[in-house]
This record gives C-alpha cells, sequence and structure tokens, in this order.
C-alpha cells in the first residue's frame, strides 16, 4: 500500500486538532488554541511512525503513550483531569474511525484504492469539523443562555440575595412540582442567619439522592432566582431552595429545567 505522507500528516492533523478539541468540550476544559495546534502538528508526525511497527502490542502502547502526551499537550490541568480528557479522546478516536471505516465499506472501496481513501479521507474530516464549529455557533447565538456560571439574585422572604450559581443540567430534583436547586454549606449558612425564624420553621423536608447516597435536607419554598447573562434576563418564580452542608465551586446549583 503506498502512502502519501503530505496526506497523512494533513489528515491526521485535522482530525487530532477536531477530536482534542471535541474531547476539551465534553470535559469542559478551557481550549487553547495554541495547545490544541501543538497537539495536533505532534500528533500528526508520529502518525507517520505507526507503518513502522507490526499490528501487535507494541504499536497499541505507542498508540497510548502518543494519545496520553497529545492530552497533556493540549490542556493544561492536573493529572487526574488530563487523564480524563484522554479517555474521551480515545473513545472520540474509535467513533471517528468507525465511521470512516464504515464509509470506506459503504461505497464498497476495492483494497487497491486504499491509498485513494487515505488521500481523500481528510474532505470529509474537514467538512464536519467545520459544519461543527458552524452548528456551535448557531446554537449559541440561539441560546439565551450561554455559559453554565452565572450571577444570580434570589429573592426570598421580602429579601434580597446574590449569589453565583452554576446551571447542572443534571439536577431534576423536584418538590412536588417545583423545581429545586441546591444551596451549599456557605449560601445555606447565609439564608438561615438573614431569614427571620417563622420562615425558616415553615421549611419542609426533601430526601436528594446523589452518588454519595440519599440524604434529607430542609428546603424553603417561594423563591424567586433572577439569572442574567448581560443581555437576557430570565427571571424563575416558585422556586425551592435546599440547605446543605455540601461545599460546592457555585453557591447555588441551579436546576436543569432552566437550560
Amino acid at each position: 500500500m503506498t502512502v502519501y505522507i503530505e496526506y497523512v500528516l494533513f489528515n491526521n492533523f485535522i482530525i487530532d486538532m477536531s477530536l482534542l478539541s471535541a474531547a476539551a468540550k465534553v470535559t469542559r476544559l478551557r481550549i487553547v488554541g495554541l495547545r490544541i495546534f501543538i497537539a495536533s502538528l505532534i500528533g500528526a508526525v508520529l502518525s507517520l511512525c505507526y507503518p513502522l511497527f507490526s499490528e501487535n502490542g507494541f504499536l497499541i502502547f505507542f498508540k497510548i503513550l502518543s494519545g496520553i502526551l497529545l492530552s497533556f499537550i493540549a490542556v493544561k490541568e492536573n493529572f487526574l483531569t488530563t487523564i480524563k480528557h484522554f479517555s474521551v479522546f480515545v473513545a472520540f478516536t474509535f467513533l471517528f474511525g468507525g465511521c470512516m471505516y464504515a464509509i470506506k465499506n459503504a461505497v464498497l472501496l476495492p483494497e487497491k484504492f486504499d491509498e485513494l481513501f487515505i488521500a481523500l479521507e481528510f474532505i470529509p474530516a474537514v467538512i464536519i469539523f467545520f459544519l461543527t464549529l458552524i452548528l456551535l455557533k448557531i446554537i449559541v447565538k440561539t441560546n439565551e443562555l450561554k455559559n453554565f456560571s452565572y450571577r444570580c439574585e434570589i429573592k426570598l422572604s421580602g429579601k434580597n440575595f446574590f449569589a453565583d450559581g452554576f446551571l447542572d443540567s443534571g439536577n431534576a430534583v423536584y418538590f412536588g412540582f417545583v423545581p429545586v436547586c441546591v444551596c451549599d454549606k456557605k449560601f445555606s449558612e447565609t439564608l438561615k442567619k438573614e431569614l427571620s425564624g417563622a420562615s425558616l420553621s415553615e421549611a419542609e423536608e426533601i430526601t436528594i439522592n446523589s452518588f454519595s447516597g440519599e440524604k434529607k435536607t430542609k428546603i424553603l419554598l417561594n423563591a424567586e432566582i433572577i439569572i442574567s447573562n448581560g443581555q437576557t434576563t430570565r427571571i424563575y418564580k416558585n422556586v425551592g431552595l435546599a440547605l446543605t452542608e455540601r461545599e460546592y465551586k457555585s453557591r447555588i446549583i441551579l436546576h436543569g429545567s432552566f437550560v
């Protein structure tokens, strides 16, 4: 089989850049264009070494080490976060490879034209990459809430509070039909300190299920939450606030229905 070096370099560069960026998006890591570019360039060069090895365990080991190296270059995070990024990157690599293999078989390309497929493989990769970017831009423009972290105003029992909120699509806690936002320990203590005893005495009890198990906690009802991204403001009424003893990066975990 003939290998066209320039096609292999360009092909793998585009694919690595797309998959490394996608893995960073999924793991919610900040994408640094220069780091992704350098990692993709190194990945393209390393791909030229693959034909030098036979299909054995050493080649697989070499590819794994290459992938870990690319993740360490692409994202500037701690070891565990980088390994998480690498795992997603590997998963995307398998999915993309399977997709390209399916396309190859779908068009019934003869084996003798494998080198032609390598030469043309980058075309759908480039198209998919740029179409994805365009689609993401459209989604961002049409979605009023563009980030996950917001400065929130909470109105409860005639008082106003301000806190940093995190929009978590995984928060599906309801008290009846009332969406429940989860307050961290510090914000819960603020609410307990500022609210009157009468307001706290009216608090209901709710059981929250999480990875650490079930836990009963107090919930304050009839709260109003105002979320703004600087351009658009959303107001949510009749919201529940669960008071917890847990520490979060944000003071309040917003309900998934707010997305």
